[in-house]
């Protein structure tokens, strides 16, 4: 089942958010109008603001307008996090939504940018670093993608007035759904369809990051085969194409591609396990369809 018919049932609050989107992006300055449309054009799924979206209506009668600004707000977050530019505006962002609601959803906001600044940060440092161990890459990919995640289906329960057993649960989802989602993500780097990632496989590897399929094939393969990879890591984006394909074959071959499509099955899981409390909706149900479509994408 493809993502487009998942959110089907959500698809009038996914435009409008993107109504939300462009008349908070949109500016007076000609340039700087022409590059937010063209961020806009090129916005992707809007994963993140449906999640907002699917946990509020997940536990409560319907979705309210603070939700649609808040998963406005995520998605510019998300934005911001794409092009390494300060998009996001405090004053903009608080615009419509509650006093009383807006406390902890800065709270939740700020944690969660510190976790991903620090992320990007030590991922950068650990840049073509093949001593990394399974848990710290773990680690990066919760605080760097799932965290943002985890912060969606929190706002979600947060703005529906959510039980703290229901607001734990979708953000016990949150999380895992979104370590299976930066596995796979990182796993379609070896195996994935250029053409629909919109970039080219092997791009991961040949900017020297160091991801969970790499880290099997290193313990797997021979010391000859893990010296040649730590070489190439070593020159980011020098080698030949023959060699980076070589990488990628060896990723194969040492069974990285099948461990790690295992323990994305396994986050994925989990976050089917932790909203099993929450009680039968159209919007629990689509949440499991998207836990499930994680681990089957192929772009």
């Amino acid at each position: 089942m493809s993502l487009e018919l998942i959110l089907a049932p959500i698809v009038d609050d996914l435009l409008e958010v993107g109504r939300a989107l462009e008349e908070e992006l949109r500016s007076e300055i000609p340039a700087v109008d022409r590059v937010t449309r063209h961020l806009l054009s090129g916005r992707g799924k809007l994963l993140r603001p449906a999640l907002v979206i699917l946990a509020s209506r997940s536990i409560g009668e319907g979705v309210s307008k603070s939700a649609i600004r808040a998963a406005t707000m995520i998605e510019m977050i998300h934005m911001a996090t794409l092009v390494h530019d300060d998009m996001v505006d405090g004053a903009e962002t608080r615009r419509g939504i509650a006093t009383e609601e807006m406390h902890p959803i800065l709270g939740i906001v700020a944690e969660t940018v510190c976790r991903m600044s620090a992320a990007e940060l030590i991922q950068t440092d650990r840049r073509g670093d093949v001593t990394m161990r399974e848990e710290e890459y773990l680690s990066i990919a919760g605080d760097k993608t799932a965290s943002l995640i985890r912060a969606s289906c929190r706002i979600g329960s947060v703005l529906a007035d959510g039980s703290k057993a229901d607001r734990e649960a979708l953000s016990d989802f949150g999380w895992n759904f979104g370590i299976a989602f930066q596995i796979v993500d990182d796993l379609l780097d070896f195996v994935g369809s250029g053409r629909k990632m919109g970039k080219p496989v092997g791009v991961d590897l040949r900017d020297g990051r160091v991801t969970l399929p790499l880290l099997y094939m290193l313990k797997e393969g021979s010391t000859e085969e893990r010296q040649r990879i730590a070489q190439m890591l070593d020159v980011c984006g020098v080698g030949t194409e023959e060699s980076w394909e070589e990488a990628i074959a060896l990723v194969k071959e040492r069974g990285g591609v099948e461990r790690t499509r295992e323990v994305a099955g396994t986050y994925t899981e989990r976050a089917k396990e932790a909203i099993d409390t929450l009680a039968p909706s159209q919007a629990k149900d689509t949440l499991l369809l998207l836990a499930d479509f994680v681990v089957d994408r192929d772009g």
